[in-house]
Formats: structure tokens, sequence, C-alpha cells
């Protein structure tokens, strides 16, 4: 997929524009919405394998706090046996503030596969 296949709320939880997130919200785009297989074309994500992730992956994986409460706000779902472990990609990012929020909300720190 080229970067301009992405889903629109994924590009957007990319950026941390959440201005863009919300308005898609509003207009119906669900907050679980899924990526299929494919890079994310970013010199910071490592990872080749995206599918599965849902906008508060995104999130975690860069860092953006304040956009992955509010999504958890409007319903995403930090746990679940069949996505991405989102303390993994926050842990990846090295960002400990994610990591920590993810932790109080129930998220596994020992999860293993």
């Amino acid at each position: 997929y080229a970067r301009d296949e992405l889903q629109p709320i994924h590009e957007a939880c990319r950026s941390d524009s959440r201005s863009v997130v919300k308005f898609l919200v509003e207009h119906g785009v669900s907050v679980h919405a899924e990526e299929g297989s494919h890079p994310i074309a970013d010199e910071d994500v490592s990872d080749n394998d995206q599918e599965g992730w849902q906008p508060l992956h995104v999130c975690c994986r860069k860092g953006f706090l304040t956009l992955s409460k509010w999504l958890y706000a409007e319903g995403a779902i930090i746990a679940s046996a069949e996505r991405p472990d989102p303390v993994k990609l926050a842990c990846k990012g090295g960002h400990l503030d994610c990591i920590m929020w993810l932790h109080m909300r129930g998220a596994a720190l020992d999860k293993h596969e």
C-alpha cells in the first residue's frame, strides 16, 4: 500500500491531529478502524506489519498520550487478544507516559507471547 492509501483516521493519528481525528469520529469514522498488513512509511516506526492496528495503536507507538486518552474516552479498547499490544508499541517508542497510562487502565506489563 502506498502512504496515500492509509485510512484517514490513522494518518491523522500519526501526526497527532486531534481536531482531524475528532472531526472524523464525529462524522462516523470508528475508533476501532483497522489497518491492513502494510508498512507505515515513517523513519521512526520500524514495525513492518501493522495488521490490526487501530488508531490507539498508532498513538501509543508515536507517544501521543492526549490523543490516546481521547480515543479511549470514545471507546477505544486497550487490551485484546486479537490485536497488537499497545504497551509493547509504546515500549518500542520509549514512551513511558503512555506505558504508565496503559498500565493504570489494566494493561499487563509482563505479557508473554
